[in-house]
Protein backbone atom coordinates (compact mmCIF):
# COMPACT_ATOMS: atom_id res chain seq x y z
CA UNK A 1 0.00 0.00 0.00
CA UNK A 2 2.79 2.49 0.76
CA UNK A 3 4.37 1.75 -2.60
CA UNK A 4 1.04 2.31 -4.33
CA UNK A 5 0.75 5.74 -2.70
CA UNK A 6 4.24 6.64 -3.91
CA UNK A 7 3.54 5.42 -7.44
CA UNK A 8 0.29 7.37 -7.55
CA UNK A 9 2.06 10.54 -6.40
CA UNK A 10 4.77 9.99 -9.01
CA UNK A 11 2.20 9.47 -11.80
CA UNK A 12 0.09 12.44 -10.74
CA UNK A 13 3.12 14.78 -10.79
CA UNK A 14 3.55 14.46 -14.57
CA UNK A 15 0.83 13.52 -17.08
CA UNK A 16 3.53 12.19 -19.42
CA UNK A 17 4.54 9.45 -17.00
CA UNK A 18 3.50 5.84 -17.35
CA UNK A 19 3.63 2.92 -14.93
CA UNK A 20 3.79 -0.55 -16.44
CA UNK A 21 4.31 -3.63 -14.34
CA UNK A 22 4.89 -6.93 -16.12
CA UNK A 23 4.64 -10.02 -13.97
CA UNK A 24 3.99 -13.70 -14.52
CA UNK A 25 0.57 -15.10 -15.38
CA UNK A 26 -0.97 -18.37 -14.27
CA UNK A 27 0.63 -19.76 -17.44
CA UNK A 28 4.20 -18.58 -16.87
CA UNK A 29 4.34 -18.71 -13.07
CA UNK A 30 6.29 -21.48 -11.39
CA UNK A 31 5.15 -20.40 -7.92
CA UNK A 32 1.40 -20.97 -7.74
CA UNK A 33 1.13 -19.49 -4.23
CA UNK A 34 2.84 -16.25 -5.26
CA UNK A 35 0.66 -16.10 -8.37
CA UNK A 36 -2.42 -16.55 -6.19
CA UNK A 37 -1.43 -13.41 -4.29
CA UNK A 38 -0.91 -11.53 -7.55
CA UNK A 39 -4.24 -12.65 -8.97
CA UNK A 40 -6.31 -12.29 -5.80
CA UNK A 41 -4.73 -9.27 -4.08
CA UNK A 42 -2.26 -7.28 -6.17
CA UNK A 43 -4.41 -7.23 -9.32
CA UNK A 44 -7.60 -6.00 -7.64
CA UNK A 45 -5.67 -3.48 -5.50
CA UNK A 46 -3.81 -2.17 -8.54
CA UNK A 47 -7.01 -1.81 -10.57
CA UNK A 48 -8.78 0.01 -7.72
CA UNK A 49 -5.90 2.34 -6.84
CA UNK A 50 -4.86 3.25 -10.37
CA UNK A 51 -8.21 3.44 -12.19
CA UNK A 52 -7.99 7.23 -12.33
CA UNK A 53 -4.85 7.00 -14.51
CA UNK A 54 -6.40 4.81 -17.22
CA UNK A 55 -3.87 3.48 -19.75
CA UNK A 56 -1.04 5.31 -17.98
CA UNK A 57 -1.01 2.57 -15.32
CA UNK A 58 -0.99 -1.06 -16.44
CA UNK A 59 -0.53 -4.39 -14.72
CA UNK A 60 0.40 -6.92 -17.39
CA UNK A 61 0.75 -10.68 -17.02
CA UNK A 62 3.26 -12.48 -19.22
CA UNK A 63 2.25 -15.42 -21.39
CA UNK A 64 -0.56 -15.70 -23.90
CA UNK A 65 -2.93 -18.21 -25.42
CA UNK A 66 -0.67 -18.56 -28.49
CA UNK A 67 1.96 -20.38 -26.38
CA UNK A 68 3.24 -23.49 -28.13
CA UNK A 69 2.46 -25.80 -25.20
CA UNK A 70 -1.13 -24.51 -25.23
CA UNK A 71 -1.50 -25.29 -28.93
CA UNK A 72 -0.06 -22.08 -30.38
CA UNK A 73 3.17 -21.27 -32.13
CA UNK A 74 5.01 -18.96 -29.72
CA UNK A 75 7.54 -19.76 -27.00
CA UNK A 76 7.20 -17.99 -23.65
CA UNK A 77 9.43 -18.36 -20.65
CA UNK A 78 9.14 -17.02 -17.14
CA UNK A 79 9.52 -13.43 -15.97
CA UNK A 80 12.33 -13.33 -13.47
CA UNK A 81 13.69 -9.88 -14.27
CA UNK A 82 13.23 -7.12 -11.75
CA UNK A 83 14.00 -3.70 -13.11
CA UNK A 84 12.57 -0.22 -13.32
CA UNK A 85 13.12 2.74 -15.60
CA UNK A 86 12.25 6.08 -14.04
CA UNK A 87 11.74 9.09 -16.31
CA UNK A 88 14.03 7.53 -18.93
CA UNK A 89 17.23 8.45 -17.12
CA UNK A 90 17.33 6.46 -13.88
CA UNK A 91 17.25 2.67 -13.95
CA UNK A 92 17.23 0.01 -11.28
CA UNK A 93 18.16 -3.63 -11.81
CA UNK A 94 17.65 -5.72 -8.68
CA UNK A 95 17.13 -9.20 -7.33
CA UNK A 96 14.36 -7.95 -5.02
CA UNK A 97 10.75 -8.83 -5.74
CA UNK A 98 9.68 -5.75 -3.79
CA UNK A 99 7.71 -7.91 -1.38
CA UNK A 100 8.03 -8.46 2.40
CA UNK A 101 10.12 -11.58 1.93
CA UNK A 102 12.64 -9.68 -0.19
CA UNK A 103 12.66 -6.78 2.27
CA UNK A 104 13.00 -8.65 5.55
CA UNK A 105 14.19 -12.24 4.95
CA UNK A 106 16.35 -12.43 1.84
CA UNK A 107 19.69 -10.87 1.00
CA UNK A 108 19.04 -8.84 -2.13
CA UNK A 109 21.24 -6.79 -4.44
CA UNK A 110 20.49 -3.94 -6.79
CA UNK A 111 22.27 -1.57 -9.14
CA UNK A 112 21.22 1.96 -10.03
CA UNK A 113 22.18 3.31 -13.43
CA UNK A 114 22.06 7.02 -14.22
CA UNK A 115 21.73 8.19 -17.80
CA UNK A 116 19.49 7.28 -20.71
CA UNK A 117 21.55 4.41 -22.20
CA UNK A 118 20.48 1.69 -19.77
CA UNK A 119 16.98 3.16 -19.61
CA UNK A 120 16.56 2.76 -23.37
CA UNK A 121 17.68 -0.87 -23.26
CA UNK A 122 15.38 -1.70 -20.37
CA UNK A 123 12.43 0.13 -21.93
CA UNK A 124 12.90 -2.07 -25.03
CA UNK A 125 12.83 -5.15 -22.76
CA UNK A 126 9.57 -3.92 -21.19
CA UNK A 127 8.05 -3.43 -24.65
CA UNK A 128 9.04 -6.98 -25.63
CA UNK A 129 7.54 -8.41 -22.42
CA UNK A 130 4.40 -6.31 -22.81
CA UNK A 131 3.90 -7.61 -26.35
CA UNK A 132 3.71 -11.13 -24.91
CA UNK A 133 1.32 -10.19 -22.11
CA UNK A 134 -2.33 -9.61 -21.32
CA UNK A 135 -3.61 -6.88 -19.07
CA UNK A 136 -4.62 -8.23 -15.66
CA UNK A 137 -8.39 -8.75 -15.53
CA UNK A 138 -8.92 -8.45 -19.30
CA UNK A 139 -11.07 -10.96 -21.21
CA UNK A 140 -7.87 -12.46 -22.70
CA UNK A 141 -6.40 -12.85 -19.19
CA UNK A 142 -9.60 -14.63 -18.12
CA UNK A 143 -9.48 -16.91 -21.19
CA UNK A 144 -5.88 -17.87 -20.43
CA UNK A 145 -6.83 -18.76 -16.85
CA UNK A 146 -9.62 -21.01 -18.16
CA UNK A 147 -7.44 -22.90 -20.64
CA UNK A 148 -7.86 -26.65 -20.11
CA UNK A 149 -4.10 -27.20 -19.76
CA UNK A 150 -3.93 -24.71 -16.88
CA UNK A 151 -6.81 -26.12 -14.82
CA UNK A 152 -4.43 -27.87 -12.44
CA UNK A 153 -2.70 -24.56 -11.63
CA UNK A 154 -6.04 -22.88 -11.05
CA UNK A 155 -7.08 -25.71 -8.71
CA UNK A 156 -3.83 -25.35 -6.75
CA UNK A 157 -4.33 -21.60 -6.62
CA UNK A 158 -7.83 -22.07 -5.19
CA UNK A 159 -6.37 -24.27 -2.44
CA UNK A 160 -3.24 -22.17 -1.78
CA UNK A 161 -4.87 -18.76 -1.39
CA UNK A 162 -7.17 -19.60 1.55
CA UNK A 163 -4.26 -21.33 3.31
CA UNK A 164 -2.06 -18.27 2.79
CA UNK A 165 -4.76 -16.05 4.27
CA UNK A 166 -5.65 -18.40 7.13
CA UNK A 167 -2.07 -18.68 8.34
CA UNK A 168 -1.07 -15.13 7.31
CA UNK A 169 1.76 -16.38 5.09
CA UNK A 170 1.88 -13.37 2.71
CA UNK A 171 5.34 -12.33 3.90
CA UNK A 172 6.80 -15.80 3.36
CA UNK A 173 5.59 -16.45 -0.19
Amino acid sequence: PDEMTKWKTWLAADPGRRLRIVTNSIYSADNVAAQALTDRELGPAFRKNFAEFGERAQLLTYGRLDANDLGGDRQYGKVHAKFAVIDGSKSLVTSSNGDPRSRYLNSELGYVFLGPEMGQQLEKAVEDLAAGSYEWGSPQWEALRKHRKLRWKMRLQKIAYPVIRLFNLRGLI
